[in-house]
């Protein structure tokens, strides 16, 4: 603890009442039953004695005169002789008390009041008997003093009397003792817990170490907000609250106007405020933290601004998105990642692992299965690659990652997102967990941009509050228009002007797009074609070089696209056992989408064996597809004239680029000459 907030202090007091009124009342009902039930009544007789010699001289007036020259010094033998044995014991015997001396003697108490009286007291649980001990110890004593000290200087002032009430019982002082230790055992125990606590509990927790505050997200609390909808129940039907449904999380859908649906549009409104911000890692520090939950209703509420949104559960250990929102689980993020290739990424491929939620313009890829080893399936190649396919498909993706002091996969992912958001509960959350995040983002290159404070409590009037706008009329001219429908991914796929037929995968090795003829599309602002544009058309204008060189990079991805069809006929053709019909068929109609290409272009020797051997390739493939159960020695023929025929065609190539090389430059050399 670095400084004593009294603030903080008082605030932690205040939410302990009910701990502290309960250690109250048990000191109380304590010091109720030590006084009335432990302490035993004792009584208590006085007797007071005077030391003053009577002088046989008289005053003016007539009277007699006492001698009150007295000390401490001369006293104290008289208080010795009080209590000493030949005084007690007499006393003992002519009382015929069947007592000790020592317990006689522990009954008095003899104290000097000034240099010349001595007062007695004597206790007993008896009162009568206290009394009559301490009348006699006082006649005892006079006689002794008189007898010993030969003068009659001993003199009783106030005789012992018999108490009625005990001495040693005061019930109002007991309970005022037991309620002053109740007050200080509570405060105690109240520092020691603000000592020993560090769970976040205000947002300026947060901001100590650090951290900027996106929003705090309130408890939604079922019986406040029965009470406030009972209290506003003249408001007319169409504000917007439906009935509370406690097994749907999605808060914004049927408590639109509740004040948690604001606290989530306020958040909405400081992360996408942010310029840039279109991939969203959501964390947290450990499970039970409410990751998943503002993950899901995050994406909802941007969703409900009409903007395309899809949510990434990338815990693939014990995510909980498709229970959220009521779905499988069979197809999910795990799957892909276990399936797909590190240089590319298939678009159509990437589509089918997404899933449609009940919440227009959100979609949802799962978990999926889970996996033996979820953070071995987390490469960098594959992450990048699957965002940028999204990103291009949607405008806000929001990535539920894991508890990042249990599991450093959200951590990794962090690296290729824009914008991490830490998830922190109300007294659940401490600050030295957070304060170790922060330093293991930033060992990665990355930071965490801001924090949540979820699970927070409000009061009746916090929520009364919030219900401020909540009960304006609304007018139905000015309601504003959100869209309703429920749209699939193949609609998101038409908005962006994507063929998932033509726009087949992203090659992450070179960063480029690898598509089949349709409309020229770009991946990130990489255009198929890095040379000049190309058209097969006749209205084509620009130079024959402009016109050779888009040519020539055209054959070159044809020929790049077709040696790896070769690698995937390959694994087809060895493990035909472990292949789908749809895998055969994809291969398929990619050879027929280059055939359809190279016809497009035409007077070239290169192209017409390019052309060959895609026919020779897609009769392999023909062959593979109808006797696939059992085709082992045309799996060998094929692989020997495979081999065999990319010899020649490696022959060949070798040949046609030192033919064109030697045209060309001759070329070059006679327009250099004219």
């Amino acid at each position: 603890m670095e400084e004593f907030d009294l603030k903080k202090f008082a605030k932690l007091a205040w939410a302990k009442k009910v701990f502290i009124i309960l250690i109250m009342i048990v000191s109380l009902g304590a010091g109720y039953f030590y006084s009335y039930t432990c302490v035993i009544p004792k009584y208590r007789s006085t007797t007071s004695f005077l030391l003053a010699q009577l002088a046989d001289e008289k005053n003016e007036d007539g009277n007699t005169v006492a001698d009150l020259s007295m000390t401490s010094t001369l006293i104290q033998p008289y208080i010795s002789l009080l209590g000493s044995k030949r005084v007690v014991n007499k006393v003992i015997d002519n009382l015929g008390l069947n007592v000790s001396y020592s317990a006689v003697k522990s009954m008095m108490g003899i104290t000097q009041e000034n240099q010349a009286m001595i007062v007695l007291t004597v206790s007993n649980e008896n009162a009568e008997l206290a009394e009559t001990i301490a009348k006699e110890l006082a006649k005892v004593f006079v006689e002794e003093a008189q007898e010993i000290f030969q003068i009659e200087n001993v003199n009783i002032i106030d005789a012992a009397e018999r108490a009625y009430y005990p001495y040693n019982i005061n019930h109002v002082k007991d309970l005022i003792i037991f309620g002053m230790l109740g007050a200080f055992l509570s405060c105690g125990l109240i520092l020691l817990i603000y000592m020993l606590d560090t769970t976040v509990k205000e947002e300026e927790d947060l901001e100590e170490v650090g951290l900027p505050i996106l929003g705090t997200i309130p408890v939604f609390e079922k019986k406040l907000e029965k009470t406030i909808q009972k209290e506003s129940s003249s408001q007319s039907a169409d504000q917007g609250r439906r009935k509370f449904n406690k097994d749907n999380e999605i808060v914004i859908l049927d408590n639109a106007k509740s004040p948690v649906a604001e606290a989530f549009r306020a958040l909405r409104t400081n992360v996408t405020f942010t310029q840039n911000t279109k991939t969203i890692l959501i964390t947290s520090s450990r499970m039970g933290e409410g990751k998943s939950y503002v993950a899901a209703n995050l994406a909802a509420t941007i969703a409900k601004t009409d903007k395309k949104v899809i949510i990434v559960d990338a815990d693939m250990r014990k995510g909980r998105q498709n229970k959220i929102f009521g779905l499988e689980n069979k197809r999910g993020l795990s799957n892909y990642l276990a399936n797909c290739e590190e240089t590319k990424v298939d678009i159509s491929d990437v589509t089918s692992y997404i899933k449609t939620t009940k919440v227009p313009n959100l979609h949802l890829m799962t978990s999926g299965s889970r996996p033996s080893n979820p953070a071995e399936l987390l490469s960098a190649p594959k992450i990048k690659g699957l965002l940028s396919v999204l990103g291009e498909i949607y405008d806000i993706i929001i990535i539920d990652g894991t508890p990042s002091s249990i599991i450093a996969d959200s951590v990794v992912i962090s690296r290729f997102t824009d914008f991490t958001m830490l998830v922190t509960a109300y007294k659940t959350s401490k600050l030295e967990e957070v304060k170790k995040l922060i330093k293991s983002f930033e060992q990665v290159g990355t930071r965490l941009n801001g924090a949540v404070l979820n699970k927070y409590p409000l009061t009746k009037e916090g929520y009364t509050s919030s219900y401020y706008y909540s009960e304006a009329r609304i007018d139905s001219k000015l309601e504003e228009t959100a869209r309703t429908e429920i749209r699939t991914v193949e609609n998101f796929l038409e908005d962006a002007n994507i063929n998932s037929n033509s726009f087949r995968y992203v090659d992450m090795k070179d960063a480029t797009l690898v598509t089949n003829p349709g409309p020229t599309p770009s991946f990130k602002g990489i255009d198929i074609f890095k040379g000049t544009a190309f058209s097969s058309s006749s209205n084509n204008t620009g130079t024959g070089t402009e016109m050779s060189a888009a040519l020539e990079y055209k054959i070159e991805k044809i020929d790049t696209e077709l040696a790896a069809m070769k690698n995937l006929l390959m694994q087809v053709a060895v493990n035909t056992n472990k292949v789908s019909a749809k895998d055969i068929e994809l291969i398929r109609f990619d050879i027929s989408n280059l055939k359809q290409s190279i016809d497009d272009i035409r007077g070239d020797d290169t192209i017409d064996e390019l052309k060959d051997e895609i026919m020779e390739m897609k009769s392999l493939t023909e062959e593979l597809a109808n006797s696939q159960s059992s085709n082992n020695e045309k799996i060998k023929k094929f692989i020997e004239d495979y081999y065999k025929q990319k010899a020649e065609l490696t022959e060949k190539a070798a040949k046609t680029a030192t033919k064109k090389t030697t045209t060309t430059r001759r070329k070059k050399v006679v327009e250099e000459e004219e």
